[in-house]
């Protein structure tokens, strides 16, 4: 399943982040791509793993003390879009509950 790239564009410019959101989508991708996820079939508990794994990595590179900055960098910006992408989705399908619960009504 492909992600809402279009969706969490629109939901991120309704925040003022200091990052470049705009990147988002595509750091998302990266991560598809460089750890073979399939990011909109992550369950909560898949995504938390996903999240504890890149934030370990970062922590050992930082701790190894030798380590590219730009890299390192790089993977803080996709696991703070995997952690926007998450609350993105979480509120979207909160969204989409609440419209259903209202039509049946």
């Amino acid at each position: 399943m492909a992600f809402d790239k279009e969706g969490f564009r629109e939901w991120l410019s309704t925040f003022s982040y200091k990052s470049a959101p705009e990147q988002y989508p595509y750091y998302l991708q990266i991560l598809e791509e460089q750890y073979l996820w399939d990011i909109d079939s992550l369950s909560p508990e898949e995504f938390a793993v996903a999240d504890a794994k890149l934030s370990q990595e970062i922590d050992s590179r930082k701790q190894a003390g030798v380590y590219d900055k730009k890299d390192t960098n790089n993977l803080a910006s996709y696991l703070s879009a995997l952690r926007r992408y998450r609350e993105y989705l979480l509120q979207r399908d909160k969204k989409t509950a609440l419209s259903q619960q209202i039509q049946s009504f």
